[in-house]
């Protein structure tokens, strides 16, 4: 088959720049996204109920949902936080759940429970997660003036927000920080008693005036018509002159017992801008847009409305273009930077320029003809896929350095150059295609891993295993075809070996020699060194994602007391004012947001402040100044700051403590008996309180009801007045119209002082049915599918198995129930799930090498040297502080699939050279022994160093290219330049003096 292409250069040629050209145009036709397609297995039920407590809305409504929900289909875990205002409960689904079908159950079941929730809660929002729900862009629109804040806020909310709908690509767009306004009517208390008017009278005199009605269908005869029926007007002088019938029959206008104004709605929430009052929109875009085509477009739309609308500013902050830029960016750098390096340590060792110019073109040619697979398997460009591309730059030429290498052997034994190219082929098929299988065996089975770590995987590993696919068909095909054309052009044979490594050679047979004369020396050390890397474990850090060099940061608050929007408006701005010389833009949310497709929209106590910096360590200063300003000024609040999240850990990092402890009881008082007690115990062993736990004071005030049957009032008039006197109480039906404005009864506030009518007629104080007290009550009311709970968490990582048997024994004696949760939990059977799949690709590389070898122990010497890399890669990371984490087990994966390549080659080259000599007659003897050893070092070396060594050399770029992309590879980089050269060097003597071993125990046994 090599000799027939060989033959036909024209036809394999102009295939290949076919293929070229198609992979080069298709990349222009592959999506661009931040992540992979993918369906997160959770779902949130977000509750709003305004004006109700943390526990009412938890016994009316958390408890009611939770135990309707539980019974979905699929569901793995659920999580409940019920607060003041709102509730947020979280399904979270075993993997591989339709979610399609679950989303729909749970709406369903919703729908069934509404009967049993409270009648004036609106219906809980339903929000399946989705990766393309995170924001690709924020836009920030700020008035000129702040006089125009109304106008521009309209102009955000009824124009911006459709052109960018319209946009194509776009999915959806959120708003916040919007205000709107309604028609105020004040009764005037005094007026309403002389005229024996109570405040439904009015409600109903305006509902009846303003009717909400639609179309009608008008038959005549067989025509059919629909006649829209125009509303009347409800500006304020319209509303002003409504009629309102008395008691005596006649008739007064609405403004002889009220007054009308056009007011705007009370702030609960503010959005900030660089310290100004904004508008804030929000774009997700849609699963197959290209993330960089539709920022050029918002861009372009924010271009053309600064133009329309001078008294409006319009910004765009939260890029989440950049992460996909740098992720390309990267990939660009690794090839250039990487591929430099790469072909820098061919020339070293290779002392002709055919082979190097053949290895070079292998990386260009492979990546463009995997484009064409990236467009058929429907893979996007994204940070996982690109790391893949990035991570095989190294691995791309490893399959044609052998090649060639075994080609220019034959060519150097004076064999002529068709002969060299076919015989020198066929004799590594085997072996490199093995090597090729193996990598592939090592990455198949970490899709059964659990958890969104597969889905970071998946993408990566199939990215790099179509390239290194590609790969080999280059090498096995336009390799020797090249290698035979180019040596005609060539005038003279150049030698193959340069001083470097005819240097290197030389210490390595003096090596071979040594490790011959003292074999059980040796083979002690390298015994001894396998396990380093499993002891090591234990003392290298563990953490969820590498750490990535950030310069936006993210603090969030609770004022923990009964703080007003107004007064947290004004901290926050203090706050501003006080880190403004150290961030380059900040943007703030306070109170109450608007986001629809926020899980948790906050209470008035609540505020964040995103903040971006010139450097990491400016972001760290500015932590640290809002630390101690809080710690002065509000030393009893609540608040914390992190890394700004992005798109990436917004997905897969995770919000768990490392390891809680979760306290059930019946008594959910806390505050006395064996819970307080147990409680304190584990405070004092460092436990911080988790949500249940935090307490805050509010007032009280429970309606007496014996007292309101005396004097006839009913609890309908009493909760009608209250919902009217706190705040503004919109009047259903009223508004004419989606761009018109609803009509709202006022009040002054001033409920003590405010009166009701009984059923005789006679007035009364309203505060005569009221009894007030202060309580101290939970903040936050947390729950699971098993019920309610209170939490303490632990952070302390050495020690948390030894605290678990711990809290255990302690809990037993004090007759209290508990559980465990966490990352602690989480990560026991993470591991088991990990020891499961090494097992499968330990069983895997068995059959495979076991087939290649027909042999049942050779297998064995190969699969020996997986600890040596595992013990290198390992030291490198302990030594240089990096984290154990999912990129640096995914690079752990990889040395496995790497790190026996040298080995399958090497144990191919010692069974040929044996089968060789033994045909020709020879004895095979321990004389004969050596010389195959010595004869198949000579032969392995070159390939063994070249691919270790451009392997390693192509991910140096990792280390200082900045850019998120590279800081995802730096423990992945680092792994694997540990495992190919400490690993690597402990192999070339470990495996010949296994088979030395090998080949002796079996002689003895005959």
């Amino acid at each position: 088959m090599i000799r027939y292409l060989i033959h036909r250069p024209i036809a394999v040629l102009l295939s290949f720049f076919s293929l070229i050209l198609a992979g080069l145009f298709l990349a222009g036709r592959v999506p661009v996204s931040l992540l992979p397609e993918m369906e997160v297995p959770k779902i949130i039920v977000k509750v709003h109920y305004p004006g109700n407590s943390a526990g009412f809305i938890e016994q009316r409504a958390g408890s009611i949902i939770r135990e309707g929900l539980v019974s979905v289909k699929g569901l793995s875990n659920l999580e409940s936080c019920s607060s003041d205002g709102y509730a947020v409960i979280e399904l979270s689904f075993e993997f591989g759940t339709k979610m399609a079908e679950a989303y729909m159950e749970v709406n369903e079941k919703i729908d069934r429970l509404l009967p049993n929730l409270p009648s004036g809660m609106p219906r809980p929002d339903v929000i399946r997660v989705n990766p393309t729900d995170i924001p690709v862009v924020r836009i920030q629109v700020t008035p000129v003036r702040e006089a125009d804040f109304k106008e521009v806020s309209d102009l955000s909310e009824k124009v911006i927000k459709g052109r960018l709908a319209r946009l194509p690509g776009v999915a959806t767009v959120d708003i916040n920080g919007s205000i709107s306004g309604f028609v105020a009517v004040e009764v005037h208390e005094q007026a309403l008693n002389a005229l024996k008017l109570q405040r439904k009278d009015i409600e109903q005199a305006i509902k009846d005036a303003v009717p909400a009605i639609g179309e009608l269908r008008v038959t005549e005869g067989q025509y059919s018509y629909f006649v829209r029926l125009g509303q009347p007007s409800t500006g304020s002088e319209d509303i002003s002159r409504l009629p309102v019938k008395v008691g005596n029959g006649g008739v007064i206008r609405l403004e002889d017992v009220a007054t009308i104004k056009t007011e705007l709605a009370t702030d609960e929430g503010y959005h900030l801008y660089n310290g100004n009052r904004s508008v804030v929109l929000t774009v997700q875009k849609q699963p197959d847009a290209k993330m960089n085509e539709l920022i050029r477009s918002i861009k372009g739309l924010m271009e053309d409305c600064t133009k329309e609308y001078p008294k409006a500013r319009f910004a765009l902050s939260r890029d989440q273009s950049y992460l996909i830029e740098a992720g390309i960016s990267n990939l660009y750098q690794d090839v250039i930077i990487g591929g430099m390096f790469t072909i820098a340590i061919l020339f070293l060792f290779l002392g002709n320029f055919i082979p190097p110019f053949l290895m070079a073109i292998n990386i260009p040619i492979s990546l463009a003809i995997t484009f064409i697979f990236f467009h058929l398997f429907d893979i996007s460009f994204n940070i996982i896929s690109l790391s893949g591309l990035a991570l095989g730059v190294g691995m791309l030429i490893d399959n044609s350095i052998v090649v060639i290498d075994s080609i220019s052997r034959k060519r150097s034994a004076a064999i002529n150059i068709m002969d060299a190219a076919v015989e020198g082929t066929n004799t590594v098929v085997v072996p490199v295609t093995s090597q090729v299988l193996t990598t592939v065996a090592v990455y198949a089975p970490l899709i059964l891993m659990d958890g969104m770590a597969s889905k970071l995987i998946f993408d990566q590993s199939l990215a790099l295993t179509i390239s290194l696919g590609v790969s080999l068909a280059v090498a096995f095909i336009l390799t020797p075809l090249l290698y035979r054309l180019l040596s005609v052009v060539e005038k003279k044979q150049r030698k193959n070996d340069t001083f470097v490594f005819s240097w290197i050679a030389q210490g390595y047979h003096r090596m071979i020699d040594r490790v011959l004369k003292k074999k059980r020396l040796y083979m002690i050390v390298t015994m001894a060194f396998m396990p380093i890397g499993f002891i090591l474990v234990r003392f290298i850090p563990v953490r969820t994602l590498p750490r990535i060099e950030e310069t936006k940061g993210l603090a969030t608050f609770d004022w923990n007391g009964p703080v007003g929007v107004n007064e947290n408006l004004k901290r926050i701005k203090t706050i501003l004012q006080l880190i403004k010389q150290q961030t380059m833009l900040t943007e703030s949310d306070i109170g109450i947001s608007k986001y629809g497709s926020q899980p948790e929209n906050g209470n008035v106590q609540y505020a964040s402040i995103y903040f971006e910096c010139r450097s990491e360590n400016e972001k760290m200063a500015v932590n640290e100044m809002i630390a101690q300003w809080m710690k002065a000024n509000h030393p009893k609040s609540f608040f914390a700051t992190e890394d700004a999240p992005n798109g990436f850990t917004q997905v897969f990092a995770s919000s768990v403590p490392y390891f809680e402890v979760r306290i059930r009881s019946g008594d959910h008082n806390i505050g006395e008996g064996n819970v307080a007690g147990f409680v304190r115990r584990l405070k004092a062993l460092g436990f911080i309180p988790g949500k249940g736990l935090l307490e805050e004071k509010k007032l009280v005030a429970a309606l007496d009801y014996e007292k309101m049957a005396v004097y006839g009032v009913d609890v309908e008039t009493v909760e009608h007045a209250l919902s009217t006197l706190y705040g503004h109480y919109a009047i259903p039906g009223t508004t004419a119209g989606p761009m018109a404005e609803a009509i709202h009864l006022t009040g002054d506030q001033k409920v003590l002082s405010s009166t009701v009518r009984g059923n005789s007629g006679t007035i009364y104080p309203i505060r005569e049915f009221f009894n007030f007290r202060y309580e101290v009550d939970s903040k936050f009311i947390t729950a699971d599918r098993n019920g309610r709970y209170v939490s303490l968490q632990y952070d302390r990582v050495t020690d948390a198995a030894s605290m678990k048997h711990k809290l255990e024994s302690l809990a037993s004696r004090s007759k209290i129930q508990i559980d465990f949760n966490g990352q602690f939990v989480e990560s026991s059977s993470r591991i088991w799930s990990m020891v499961k799949i090494f097992c499968i690709v330990l069983f895997l590389l068995y059959i495979i090498l076991a087939y290649e070898y027909e042999d049942l122990l050779q297998p064995l010497i190969v699969m020996m040297t997986i600890p040596l890399g595992v013990s290198g890669a390992l030291l490198l990371l302990y030594v240089s502080g990096a984290s154990l984490d999912v990129m640096a087990l995914i690079g752990l994966i990889v040395v496995l699939g790497l790190i026996v390549d040298d080995p399958i080659l090497k144990v191919e080259t010692l069974n040929s050279l044996r089968s060789k000599y033994m045909a020709q007659g020879a004895r095979f003897d321990e004389q004969l022994l050596k010389k195959i050893i010595y004869e198949a070092g000579d032969i392995c070396l070159k390939p063994l160093l070249m691919v270790s060594l451009t392997t390693s050399v192509a991910l140096i770029p990792v280390f200082f290219v900045r850019g998120i992309g590279n800081d995802l590879q730096k423990p992945l980089a680092l792994v694997i330049i540990g495992g190919l050269t400490i690993g690597t060097f402990f192999t070339t003597w470990f495996v010949p003096l296994s088979y030395w071993y090998l080949i002796k125990i079996r002689k003895f046994k005959k």
